[in-house]
């Protein structure tokens, strides 16, 4: 049986913005040591075709503190033909992202996502300092999750 994951590079040009600077911090577990490569989030053991949770976290320190992102243990919310990309928070829940664009295949164990179109949140955008506004198209994503 196979295990799912999620896979997303939040905003490459932050990414790249970010390995830039002396002060910044990026952690979180990578496809590769490129400082634009995918997070990897790998699939929880409570997920579902229904409901996609996954493990890992995301933590971007910078600016002295100004920009301080933590984001841990991602799930997808599906309600109807909605999904929103969701983070646990030192804060709470936070909507990260909604998606459009949605392609899904289906094999003998495993559903597998692509999404072309991902957009920020408003609940979301203050993370940023007011660099990215609500909507503001961030990076495509896929995930995967067991059957």
């Amino acid at each position: 049986m196979k295990t799912g994951m999620l896979r997303w590079a939040l905003k490459e040009s932050l990414l790249w913005y970010l390995g830039a600077m002396e002060d910044s911090i990026v952690e979180g577990e990578r496809e590769s040591a490129d400082e634009s490569a995918r997070f990897l989030f790998l699939e929880a053991a409570d997920s579902s075709p229904e409901a996609p949770r996954y493990i890992g976290r995301l933590r971007i320190h910078a600016h002295g503190g100004l920009m301080d992102i933590d984001l841990s243990d991602p799930w997808i919310q599906i309600d109807g033909e909605t999904r929103t990309l969701m983070f646990h928070t030192p804060k709470g829940d936070l909507a990260m992202a909604q998606f459009a664009r949605v392609s899904e295949t289906r094999t003998d164990d495993l559903l597998s996502v692509q999404v072309d179109d991902v957009a920020l949140t408003s609940e979301a955008s203050p993370l940023f300092g007011g660099q990215y506004g609500p909507y503001t198209r961030l990076d495509a994503l896929d995930y995967s999750t067991a059957l």
